[in-house]
């Protein structure tokens, strides 16, 4: 997972997709809390007829307790009186510790590329899979390799 407040773009980011999801009545936001602090939070984007998670978060010093659990419990009684939501999606990976406890059924979504022309949209189209490759080579790049070798300390 990711933290979106340790980065300034990601935070503004953020701010800037959870109001327009308000704004547009396609936000759904929930915390448990214990004594005025937050122990467990979740959002999710309506998606009419669905609702896809976004974002779950909990105190991991009461992991015994199961706050995400009990949340996520919560988004499904909510979810039940929302009649114009027909199913959910956690978004979550295979043998996910959480969501497999609470759901049981998975949907299988895929990406579909159409190359927008004949020839120069076959070759961007086919260009996808090596400007890929180049993306994780360039990530696993040491951070310090523009570095002059001399200038680099022992």
């Amino acid at each position: 997972g990711t933290a979106f407040g340790c980065g300034a773009g990601h935070r503004a980011w953020l701010v800037d997709v959870v109001r327009d999801a308000f704004e547009r009545r396609r936000l759904m936001m929930l915390a448990l809390r214990l004594d005025d602090k937050a122990i467990a939070m979740r959002l999710s984007f309506l998606a009419h007829p669905g609702s896809f998670a976004f974002k779950i978060a909990f105190d991991e010093s009461l992991l015994k307790f199961s706050p995400g659990v009990l949340l996520e419990l919560e988004n499904i009684r909510r979810l039940h009186t929302m009649p114009e939501i027909e199913w959910m999606d956690s978004l979550a990976a295979p043998n996910h510790p959480l969501m497999d406890r609470v759901w049981k059924g998975r949907a299988a979504f895929v990406s579909l590329l159409v190359a927008p022309g004949p020839w120069l949209g076959q070759i961007l189209l086919a260009s996808i899979p090596l400007l890929q490759t180049l993306k994780r080579l360039c990530a696993r790049r040491p951070q310090d390799a523009d570095v002059h070798p001399q200038q680099r300390s022992e």
